[in-house]
């Protein structure tokens, strides 16, 4: 059976919408899942276009709050996969705050893949 993976797409300032940025990490995303035949779920929608990751923004209001609640509800189960461009799309606060978040996702049995 074919883990499920979810993509989260972020970046900080609403300008970066005119760019490429929302495109290149959903096909990045796409890649990935593709490559390792993972199922990519697109039911949730993880996107945090405009949002900050300093002081954990993302994960208290955003995007990521709604799959952190969907990991906790069962909604997300153990052994999908959140694919990220980066590990600073998912925060840039302090670091052992964003230890804790990390690890959070991990206890849970999800797993995190980078594309690069």
């Amino acid at each position: 059976m074919a883990r499920t993976a979810y993509s989260y797409v972020r970046f900080s300032k609403p300008e970066q919408m005119k760019g490429d940025s929302q495109r290149r990490q959903l096909a990045d995303s796409k890649r990935l899942a593709d490559r390792h035949s993972w199922q990519l779920d697109e039911t949730l929608d993880l996107r945090d276009l405009g949002v900050s990751a300093y002081r954990s923004r993302n994960a208290k209001h955003g995007a990521l709050k709604g799959f952190l609640d969907a990991i906790e509800d069962g909604t997300i189960k153990p052994e999908s996969v959140l694919i990220v461009e980066a590990i600073d799309r998912i925060s840039r606060d302090e670091l052992d705050i964003a230890e804790d978040l990390l690890k959070s996702i991990l206890r849970a049995g999800v797993w995190i893949a980078i594309p690069h």
